[in-house]
């Protein structure tokens, strides 16, 4: 009885607590995006490496909303003149979908970084594929489910957490 009684208590404990701030919630998302977007969406020599060559390579854009908080559903597009639609081949990488599912998100937000920020270990890689392909990588395309596992405060001010 005692071992039933303490699992009660620890799963209790794990259920209150909010989620590690090592995963993003949605607003962190979209403070990243604007970020790139800022560093990226203009500018036409963003690799040091390739001087010149790329063109813009980040492009974002909002492919809908959600049904009940209206919240964004944001696309990011890498690719060599990503601000150009070219007839290249497309990939589509979907991050997050049910709401549990915020590894989906993590790596969707890495694989991001790996091509916005690669280093000289594979930069030829990295040139290649943008050079040649439109990456299409959505973060997230259920952010309502997102902030659920994330926590939010109801109405009566009561902190809840999927």
């Amino acid at each position: 009885m005692k071992l039933f009684t303490y699992t009660i208590l620890i799963f209790s404990f794990i259920l209150t607590q909010e989620l590690s701030s090592r995963y993003h919630d949605f607003y962190e998302i979209e403070e990243k995006i604007i970020q790139w977007d800022e560093q990226f969406g203009n500018n036409t020599d963003p690799y040091e490496i390739y001087p010149g060559d790329e063109g813009i390579i980040f492009h974002h854009e909002i492919i809908g909303y959600t049904g009940v908080d209206n919240l964004p559903i944001w696309a990011i597009k890498l690719s060599f003149n990503a601000n150009v639609d070219e007839d290249e081949p497309k990939v589509l990488i979907l991050g997050q979908c049910h709401a549990e599912e915020i590894y989906g998100l993590e790596i969707a937000v890495e694989l991001i970084e790996w091509l916005l920020y690669p280093t000289n270990d594979y930069a030829q890689s990295i040139y290649s594929v943008m050079s040649s392909s439109e990456i299409w990588i959505i973060p997230t395309h259920n952010p309502e489910g997102l902030n659920v596992v994330h926590g939010w405060y109801d109405d009566t001010n009561q902190w809840r957490q999927d």
